[in-house]
């Protein structure tokens, strides 16, 4: 799943390997990270609001909604 919402887009990080990803908005703005978990994934915006989804299309529409 390379681009789950049309507003963002992912790729993977360099440093953390293939569990982590980066999230930038179209215009190639750092919008957060998204970590894949056990119990899901663990979405970290740059606002400061960490939050649980249990997919990924719900970890990339929750960053972004981020003001």
């Amino acid at each position: 799943m390379a681009n789950a919402n049309p507003k963002v887009k992912g790729e993977f990080s360099p440093v953390s390997g293939n569990n982590t990803r980066r999230v930038y908005d179209i215009a190639g703005n750092f919008k957060g990270i998204i970590i894949k978990s056990t119990e899901g994934y663990m979405v970290q915006r740059v606002d400061g609001k960490r939050r649980l989804k249990r997919t990924l299309k719900e970890a990339f529409a929750s960053i972004a909604r981020s003001n």
